[in-house]
């Protein structure tokens, strides 16, 4: 480092316990004013340095508030796609739950089919579509009740 200001000079010719020269009060108020023109300056660079820190410091906490918020946002529609993703989860397992449900069903009746089939006591009935009338109900199709009598085939045992 170099010399401080602050660090005392030779003074010249000070002799001890007589008088203090002019020059050298002259000299020792010159060395006392650089010192204080250092220290302003340097005062001066301090204080906008700590301006331009404080400035810095405004941006990062602005920063790290809209960080905050986003995370938030983040946050809460994390946790609404991870409802959904329960919900359509829990959906395609009853969904799932449904089909194999109906697999077993159709199989049952397959093989009810072709047992009855290897008895031969299955008997179709075929009609037109112009026979059956309509239901006066939600205008479905009628079930046996709605269809023509005519339809009706007698029992091969009777």
């Amino acid at each position: 480092m170099g010399e401080s200001a602050l660090e005392p000079g030779p003074v010249p010719e000070a002799p001890t316990g007589g008088p203090v020269h002019a020059v050298t009060v002259v000299t020792l108020l010159e060395k006392l004013a650089s010192m204080l023109e250092t220290l302003r300056e340097r005062q001066g660079g301090l204080a906008r340095r700590q301006g331009g820190l404080a400035g810095s410091v405004r941006r990062i906490q602005s920063g790290l508030g809209a960080l905050s918020r986003s995370h938030d946002t983040t946050s809460n529609t994390l946790a609404q796609l991870l409802a959904k993703a329960e919900r359509v989860s829990s959906h395609a397992n009853a969904a799932q739950e449904r089909a194999v449900r109906r697999a077993a069903q159709v199989q049952r009746l397959e093989a009810n089919h072709g047992l009855l089939v290897a008895r031969g006591k299955l008997h179709v009935l075929l009609f037109k579509v112009s026979d059956l009338k309509r239901s006066p109900v939600r205008g479905l199709w009628a079930t046996s009740w709605g269809l023509p009598a005519s339809i009706y085939l007698p029992h091969p045992h009777s």
